[in-house]
């Protein structure tokens, strides 16, 4: 199992049905994209052909239930898949398979018609995501599909300066949102971290607060400080790897192999979206 695989086993290892319950938008889907995901997973789905989920996530492994599908589960963590178990309440036709992504799509004989997974590219480095997506696409049949949901950026650059004022037009645009405390601790992760990212996508959660420290002790109110200090209270402990790239980036890596042909997105501040996307396999 390589590191990346092992380190994240130990944090999904931990993660509880409650602790689940508290995560908000945009690391668990939203009731529309909820609604998106099963509308795609319906139109797409063949009538042969196998289905497989990348990971444990309850809401989506709830549509194929609920909808009397089959489906494959890779994950690593057992545990992480037992407790996601708890949310599913129609009749399950799950098969579980413990495994990292990249060992088990590359040795696996028999091909998918459709894979899912929901955020997992932001897990894993260029390399890593290269390897995977390459992997995928050896599963899938010709014609198959891929759906995903990524987060993306669209700055032009990476080097963006995060200054008292971004930070003071977040908070107003969440107000006027009314986006609760609870999502917004959540978001910020998303939000802020466009700022904080190296030149291999990177995020550095420890450089983001290093750097609000140095600029906001005397310019926000101390509303924001308290928001922004409960986001690192419930972050800065994670043992996730979390990379950001633009949507070019990533159709630069698929195009090879798969065309985008549906998409739902839901934008995000900083000129940044989560988007779910269809992708059919290429046939040779």
């Amino acid at each position: 199992m390589t590191s990346i695989f092992l380190k994240t086993k130990f944090y999904w290892d931990k993660i509880s049905q409650d602790d689940w319950r508290e995560l908000h938008f945009p690391w668990r889907p939203s009731n529309q994209e909820v609604k998106n995901y099963q509308k795609y997973i319906l139109k797409y789905r063949q009538e042969t052909g196998n289905n497989v989920l990348l990971g444990s996530t309850p809401e989506i492994r709830e549509i194929f239930a609920k909808n009397n599908l089959s489906l494959d589960i890779v994950d690593n963590s057992l545990k992480m898949y037992k407790a996601m178990s708890n949310y599913i309440h129609a009749v399950k036709k799950e098969v579980y398979y413990s495994d990292n992504w990249m060992k088990y799509f590359v040795k696996r004989k028999e091909r998918y018609s459709m894979i899912v997974g929901d955020l997992v590219f932001r897990l894993l480095s260029n390399k890593d995501l290269k390897r995977l997506v390459k992997g995928l696409s050896f599963s899938l049949v010709d014609g198959g599909y891929l759906i995903t949901r990524n987060h993306y950026t669209f700055l032009s650059k990476y080097d963006q300066q995060l200054t008292i004022e971004n930070i003071n037009n977040l908070f107003y645009f969440y107000k006027n949102r009314n986006v609760s405390k609870e999502e917004i601790v959540d978001r910020l992760f998303f939000d802020l971290s466009i700022f904080f990212i190296s030149s291999d996508n990177f995020f550095n959660l420890k450089s983001m607060r290093k750097h609000l420290q140095n600029i906001i002790r005397d310019c926000c109110s101390k509303k924001i400080i308290k928001k922004l200090n409960l986001f690192f209270d419930k972050w800065e402990g994670t043992q996730l790897n979390y990379y950001v790239r633009s949507k070019k980036f990533i159709e630069s890596i698929m195009n090879d192999s798969f065309k985008l042909i549906d998409s739902y997105r839901s934008d995000l501040f900083f000129k940044q979206s989560i988007e779910i996307s269809v992708w059919r396999k290429i046939g040779i």
